[in-house]
């Protein structure tokens, strides 16, 4: 049997909130940089070079990309921060989810039963804005609707393991 392995990156836009964080957090910063260098008006350089630098690792903090990876039947999810730094966030079994679906899927009468109430699951996103899939999954005891992105491709490659657990 051939080995199956797909990736994909999505970077997502930042948004007026990631705007509005940093310029709080600019903000805040500042008041105890400003105090110390009225206290020690030698280290005012210093103290303002740190204030940039902080601004700097917030706002390449803020920089996002996802990394979705299919090898076989398993699902990765990165996170790439400012194109440096990664951080795993899920490895999905596709084998033992529960379905996946359109994020427009709309059950039929017959199907209501079949379909969790998703008010009352966890929601994790990682997509750019609302996603195009969801991603319905029990990891230790817990279910989950996994929001995200994927292009032809990874679709493709989930859908050779769960056929019968895509809902159209």
């Amino acid at each position: 049997m051939k080995d199956i392995f797909k990736e994909q990156i999505i970077k997502k836009d930042m948004e007026p909130k990631d705007f509005i964080k940093i310029g709080i957090f600019s903000m805040l910063a500042l008041l105890p940089i400003a105090f110390l260098a009225l206290i020690i008006p030698q280290a005012t350089l210093f103290l303002f070079i740190l204030w940039g630098y902080l601004i700097f690792l917030i706002y390449s903090r803020s920089k996002i990309e996802y990394e979705y990876s299919v090898t076989n039947a398993e699902l990765d999810i990165d996170i790439i921060y400012n194109k440096r730094k990664r951080k795993h966030l899920i490895n999905i079994n596709l084998e033992k989810i529960e379905y996946l679906a359109s994020i427009d899927y709309k059950p039929s009468s017959n199907e209501n039963g079949k379909i969790t109430n998703e008010a009352k699951l966890k929601t994790k996103n990682f997509s750019k804005k609302n996603g195009t899939h969801f991603i319905i999954h029990t990891s230790n005891g817990v279910k989950t609707k996994i929001i995200f992105e994927p292009n032809e491709e990874i679709l493709a490659a989930m859908l050779r393991k769960i056929k019968k657990k895509y809902l159209t």
